[in-house]
């Protein structure tokens, strides 16, 4: 029996996201607001951007309404200094990310991922292979989408899926397993 590159697409974020709930489930406040040095984010910051980045896409771009983040007042119930820490966010405002507190990220973590795996397994393979953007929009022309996505070509949603949610989740991987490396802990990937 063959399986659809829709139901394979689900398959690898499943396991990216179980990977991703390695990595944090055992992360305390602290350590997740941890700056080695000026210049070197914490992994609050890899948190924010890669979650609620996700959270966006899915909300805002699959189903077009507001992400969980707002509708759910997790900044207010997180604390600490949760930043919309996007693609061109300074350096200087990124050291600022901090979680307040760790569980309750860790519920906002598993409520996105939760939710993206649904929505996915609640598309057609026809919507999954569907033309999302007749060209590539100017915000993600500097993205991988960018680099993989001829210019005046359409952008298929199975595309932006897999650009946004796959291969920026498993480079901010990497990117946490290191930051766990300089807080003393293994890493999971």
């Amino acid at each position: 029996m063959s399986i659809s590159s829709r139901e394979r697409f689900l398959r690898q974020v499943r396991e990216l996201h179980r990977l991703w709930s390695l990595s944090t489930g055992d992360l305390t406040a602290e350590q997740m607001n941890y700056r080695e040095r000026d210049g070197v984010l914490p992994i609050a910051f890899t948190l924010l951007h890669y979650v609620r980045g996700e959270d966006r896409l899915i909300c805002q771009a699959v189903l077009d309404e507001p992400t969980l983040w707002e509708a759910g007042d997790w900044q207010q119930r997180i604390g600490g200094n949760p930043l919309d820490v996007r693609r061109g966010t300074g350096i200087e405002e990124a050291e600022t990310a901090t979680i307040g507190n760790a569980a309750t990220w860790n519920d906002y973590q598993r409520t996105v991922f939760a939710h993206t795996e649904s929505v996915l397994a609640s598309l057609s393979d026809e919507a999954y292979e569907a033309e999302k953007y007749p060209t590539l929009p100017e915000s993600y022309q500097a993205s991988f989408v960018g680099r993989v996505v001829n210019e005046g070509e359409g952008v298929p949603l199975s595309v932006l899926l897999h650009s946004i949610i796959f291969q920026h989740g498993i480079r901010h991987l990497g990117e946490l397993d290191h930051a766990r490396a300089l807080i003393g802990l293994k890493g999971v990937s």
